[in-house]
């Protein structure tokens, strides 16, 4: 504890010293010092110093705040901890901790489990004047399997609920009616251990993605009661004026299932017009993929499982190329660590993006001898990624880069071989 005062004296003295040494006219009003920290400032640099600055003038109990330092405020908490936020409340000028939670209360939509929030994305797609047009992507993730009584809702949280013929959860099964329910509920239904969400997001450049719907999962579900929801979440965005342009998720098997249903593959009358290979069904306007960065990440997790052998024509693939790489390469090029090729780590997707960076392909094939296979491998990573990600990549070129076909009908990389993916 007395480590920790020292501390706090330090820093608050650096805090006083700067607040000082700030140019401005100490007999400014606070409310000419507010008017000018309305306009947002260029780095949260700049709204710190304009705290500190506003702060040494007035009485503790009577700070206030702009709308914009709030959201800093919010942002700080959020993202820090109530512990971190009270530490450097302590050190420098910010909002109460209660303050910031009222702040969030006011601009936060009401949110219920179970529920489609459809009314949150049109604000949301209407405020930032971006298309109405969503791309739908979900996943489940672990959580702490603990039910607790919510008081706003009046009901027990933590349960799995179960489906109606939408897809959907049943609300407020789980109502707090009475004492003898919320015993029967907690020893009859389980416990969900997973978080289930899907996301929407605006075909805009650079939108960042909505949460439309998410529900407590116990991870068994049926691919029939996936493709019910898709149904109707896709009639419910459409009465809002919202079209849905594709689905997205990992590779669970029911949700790969669904998509497979639903643009009949193998298609029994496929357009020939795009060629043998091509045997999906054009009928549906909705796309359905497996999500990027999970198939950018298989691809990688193949390529470091030491139990799998894979070829490219006559070339090994192979993660050894790579470690004899690391260690005779030059990392400024190549920027690769050890772990980077841990194959437990299943999670991490920075490993990918330097293993598909242009400089690791061709450091590699320069210094590695027959490590042709594993390039072409790596490359044909980078395609598939860039194909969805690059903005200002013409349609054409998006499919040529993830469609690679036989060598009949295409340049091979490398002049080693095409294949199907």
């Amino acid at each position: 504890m007395c480590e920790l005062s020292k501390c706090n004296k330090k820093l608050n003295f650096k805090k006083s010293l700067i607040c000082s040494e700030i140019d401005g006219n100490p007999n400014q009003s606070n409310n000419e010092l507010v008017g000018q920290s309305m306009s947002k400032p260029t780095a949260l640099f700049d709204v710190h110093k304009n705290l500190n600055k506003r702060c040494e003038l007035q009485r503790k109990c009577g700070a206030r705040y702009t709308e914009y330092e709030h959201d800093v405020a919010a942002y700080l908490l959020l993202t820090s901890g109530k512990s971190a936020y009270t530490f450097n409340k302590a050190n420098m000028s910010l909002p109460s901790v209660k303050s910031v939670h009222r702040h969030i209360s006011r601009h936060t939509y009401d949110t219920r489990e179970g529920v489609l929030m459809i009314n949150t994305l049109v604000k949301y797609l209407k405020v930032n004047h971006f298309p109405k047009a969503v791309a739908l992507s979900e996943d489940g993730t672990s959580l702490s399997p603990n039910p607790e009584y919510s008081a706003r809702t009046d009901s027990v949280r933590g349960l799995v609920a179960p489906f109606d013929d939408k897809g959907m959860p049943v609300l407020d099964f789980f109502k707090a009616s009475s004492a003898a329910k919320m015993v029967n509920d907690l020893k009859n239904y389980t416990v969900g251990e997973y978080l289930y969400v899907v996301m929407a997001t605006p075909m805009a450049v650079g939108a960042s993605p909505v949460c439309i719907l998410y529900m407590c999962s116990d991870n068994k579900f049926t691919h029939l009661q996936v493709k019910q929801r898709w149904h109707y979440v896709e009639s419910e965005l459409r009465k809002a004026g919202v079209k849905v342009v594709s689905h997205a998720s990992d590779g669970d098997s029911r949700l790969l299932r669904a998509m497979k249903e639903r643009t009949r593959l193998p298609h029994p009358r496929a357009n020939l017009l795009y060629g043998q290979y091509f045997v999906g069904n054009l009928d549906d306007d909705v796309v359905c993929i497996q999500d990027t960065i999970h198939l950018v990440n298989k691809l990688r997790h193949s390529l470091l499982n030491p139990k799998k052998k894979m070829v490219v024509g006559k070339c090994d693939v192979s993660s050894d190329y790579i470690k004899q790489m690391i260690e005779i390469g030059e990392k400024v090029i190549h920027r690769m660590n050890p772990s980077d090729l841990n194959p437990a780590d299943k999670m991490k997707f920075d490993p990918s993006l330097k293993l598909m960076a242009p400089e690791l392909i061709e450091h590699l094939t320069d210094i590695v001898p027959d490590s042709i296979g594993t390039a072409v491998y790596l490359k044909i990573m980078r395609l598939i990624y860039v194909s969805f990600t690059e903005e200002n990549m013409s349609p054409k070129k998006r499919i040529i880069s993830i469609w690679l076909v036989l060598p009949d009908s295409c340049k091979t990389l490398y002049n080693v071989i095409c294949f199907i993916l």
